[in-house]
């Protein structure tokens, strides 16, 4: 029997906690500020935001194409700094690219989507992406130093930027772009501090180290990062994010404009509680896996139990109250996004309760059955609404249909995860 007590010791625990931490504290920070932006800007303006947000976080991880994975497991620095020279490269390469097709793009293409708003504001798109890929990288570099003190505090200047900036310019009437702007802020706040181990004075030298033929090496010997882990992580932020495009499209941008709020509030509770100990669970499951299937799949078990505990709390309390929550914490407008949250909340509790468990499938090595399950996932989400079209379903019946698919397609995620732990155990008893 593994001893679970000894690998909650150590600085793998607290570091977990320090970021845990962080994250918390800039959550907390955004939520204060949510009920006086919500006054200063419209449903509309913030549905705006809500598609922009929608696009960073879709291409999220790909503008590098992934290669950024590579930095922390590179074998020593001189390697280290060619693979973020590289991933540099590939993102400036990307942001220009971007740069040129927005650009071309004429207003039409954003009234698809009803935020023809965003189209004289167009160039923060590719702005957006260089800056939050530009963090991504340097993040990497200080989670391969270990110096997660500095990515927490990242995480609070962060919030705390990007939302001053966001009231202040709403409070001098600059409308939607006061609040593009605010995100286009929080992004490149942090880049500084996280930059510093790699440009201060006295580590330019590992800028030395980078060349051609080590640039090349690294694409070459790393090139599993883009082939496989790309598409994965592309397709699992396509099932989160492209229901955004679709209500957008369909209900307009009032409606995604609610959504939008509601998605970012009852999403609190699952990167608190889920990702949190889902982190956690994953030092775990590392630690165990491979040499004890059968507690792990006990450690899964009971950590089900108390997530379905700890999830039911704010699931109950979203789906009674939040409409009249949010009346009364983001104005009298706003009451149609409590609807909203309230449809959701069932997929946020299969967040809290089915995804940290799902860590299995990158232990025993099976991120391509997970790439055909997010692939599945993408595809019922889009004939979900694609149905509401075809009938002309409310905009309510397409959210609550969208949440159901995502329970189911978490609740088999898990119970394959089971699957796979049972398979392990069974190889075990026969070595």
């Amino acid at each position: 029997m593994v001893n679970i007590k000894k690998i909650f010791k150590g600085s793998f625990l607290r570091n977990i906690l320090m970021l845990a931490g962080g994250t918390a504290i800039a959550q907390a920070l955004s939520v204060l500020a949510i009920p006086i932006i919500t006054r200063i800007f419209s449903p509309e303006e913030y549905g705006i935001l809500t598609v922009y947000t929608a696009l960073l976080v879709l291409f999220t991880g790909s503008q590098s194409l992934r290669y950024e994975l590579g930095i922390p497991i590179a074998e020593d620095e001189k390697k280290a700094i060619n693979v973020l020279g590289l991933s540099f490269i590939i993102l400036l390469v990307f942001s220009i690219f971007t740069f040129i097709i927005v650009m071309l793009s004429n207003e039409q293409v954003f009234m698809n989507f009803s935020a023809q708003g965003l189209n004289q504001y167009k160039i923060l798109i590719p702005l957006g992406f260089f800056l939050l890929g530009l963090y991504q990288l340097f993040m990497m570099w200080n989670i391969r130093i270990k110096d997660f003190k500095s990515i927490a505090k990242t995480k609070i200047s962060r919030s705390v930027g990007s939302n001053i900036l966001t009231i202040i310019l709403g409070l001098l009437g600059w409308g939607p772009l006061g609040l593009l702007l605010g995100k286009v802020f929080g992004e490149s706040v942090g880049i500084v501090t996280l930059s510093k181990p790699v440009l201060r004075k006295d580590k330019r030298r590992l800028l030395k180290y980078i060349n051609s033929k080590e640039v090349f090496e690294s694409a070459k010997k790393l090139r599993k990062f883009p082939t496989y882990s790309l598409p994965s992580a592309f397709l699992s932020k396509a099932g989160d994010q492209i229901p955004v495009f679709f209500i957008a499209a369909l209900f307009g941008a009032q409606i995604v404009g609610y959504y939008g709020l509601a998605k970012s509030i009852i999403t609190i509770p699952t990167a608190l509680i889920g990702s949190s100990i889902g982190d956690v669970f994953y030092g775990e499951a590392a630690a165990i896996g491979k040499k004890s299937p059968s507690d792990l799949k006990k450690l899964s078990i009971k950590m089900f139990s108390k997530l379905l505990l700890i999830g039911l709390l704010p699931t109950i309390m979203f789906v009674v109250f939040s409409p009249v929550i949010f009346k009364t914490v983001f104005g009298n407008e706003w009451f149609e996004a409590g609807i909203y949250a309230r449809i959701l909340a069932i997929w946020a509790l299969a967040q809290i309760i089915f995804q940290p468990i799902s860590r299995v499938y990158d232990i025993y090595g099976k991120q391509k059955e997970l790439l055909i399950i997010t692939l599945v996932r993408v595809i019922l989400i889009c004939v979900v609404f694609g149905f509401a079209h075809i009938f002309e379903l409310s905009s309510y019946l397409a959210v609550m249909g969208y949440a159901f698919i995502m329970f189911f397609i978490y609740g088999v995620t898990y119970f394959l995860s089971l699957k796979i732990i049972e398979n392990q155990i069974i190889t075990e008893a026969k070595k």
